[in-house]
């Protein structure tokens, strides 16, 4: 049986900047939705646009897999992550950054 770690909490001084941070990610991807509805009006039979279209898609994978990882986060260390999520985040960046590749 693996001993389980003591919740890690972010410091005081942090949190404000995380919460910035996911409403930075928030209005991002309010932002993409929007250019992505409006590409899908306006591309009609154009394979260009579509491939466009497809790339503006893909562009909310690094702001929801980072706002996904932040949610992870808090969750408390239980037996199966004996030292809890709080390394969700690297998850997450890792996502996005594999995301603005493509």
């Amino acid at each position: 049986m693996n001993a389980v770690a003591p919740p890690y909490n972010l410091p005081q001084e942090l949190k404000p900047v995380l919460g910035r941070a996911k409403r930075i990610e928030w209005a991002s991807i309010g932002f993409l939705a929007l250019i992505v509805v409006l590409m899908a009006i306006v591309m009609g039979n154009s394979e260009a646009m579509k491939a466009l279209w497809v790339e503006d898609l893909l562009s909310l994978v690094p702001s929801i897999s980072f706002l996904v990882a932040a949610r992870y986060r808090t969750k408390p260390p239980d037996e199966v992550f004996p030292y809890g999520y709080r390394r969700a985040l690297l998850v997450g960046f890792t996502c996005g950054a594999v995301g603005s590749i493509w």
